[in-house]
């Protein structure tokens, strides 16, 4: 399992188990196989100090399951939506895995 967070070219922040399929002969990815994406968005507005760094503890954020209007836990994604995959940060590692594991509902 590799749990990432995808941020779309939208602005969308999503984090999912997330895996990458090769059809083509090249090494990049056809498309992306998310499973159990769930949305992330800012409940309020982060402060950032005077070296231009985020406080963390500043930050408040509020999880949800992508794509509410269907039945889907894994949806397809295709690269030229994405902006960025990173490794998220691990407070929102946890929060996402006490999420899919239903800790957190």
């Amino acid at each position: 399992m590799s749990i990432k967070l995808v941020v779309l070219k939208t602005g969308e922040n999503l984090i999912a188990d997330t895996k990458e399929a090769v059809k083509n002969e090249g090494d990049n990815p056809e498309f992306y196989v998310l499973n159990e994406p769930c949305m992330i968005s800012m409940v309020e507005p982060y402060f950032v100090d005077d070296k231009m760094q985020v406080e963390k503890s500043s930050v408040k954020i509020q999880m949800g399951p992508w794509n509410v209007f269907s039945e889907d836990r894994s949806i397809v994604i295709f690269p030229d939506s994405i902006l960025t995959i990173v490794t998220p940060i691990e407070s929102v590692l946890k929060m996402y895995e006490e999420k899919v594991n239903g800790q957190n509902s």
